[in-house]
């Protein structure tokens, strides 16, 4: 029970700390997007590096949402070896 309200308000801090990291990550996305698009108009070829990226960026969330409706005890970045200890 007692890690159970633990692993809860490990869960609201772990929102807090990354909801501010992804609204700032989705913002630079956003950027990253708007400029791919134009490179594409103009020369008809994607800028691999931002795909990668960008990619990235959709696991984590994916991890993020997982993680806190309660699909998943998976732990998004940084936060896997941060509140190891919990679990045990």
């Amino acid at each position: 029970m007692i890690n159970q309200r633990k692993e809860g308000l490990i869960r609201i801090l772990v929102a807090i700390a990354s909801g501010i990291i992804f609204y700032v990550w989705g913002w630079l996305i956003l950027v990253l997007t708007v400029i791919n698009l134009i490179f594409v108009l103009i020369s008809g070829k994607k800028i691999k590096e931002f795909e990668g990226f960008c990619e990235e960026f959709s696991k984590e969330i994916n991890t993020f949402i997982r993680y806190l409706i309660f699909t998943t005890d998976e732990r998004p970045f940084p936060f896997k070896k941060i509140f190891k200890k919990v679990n045990k």
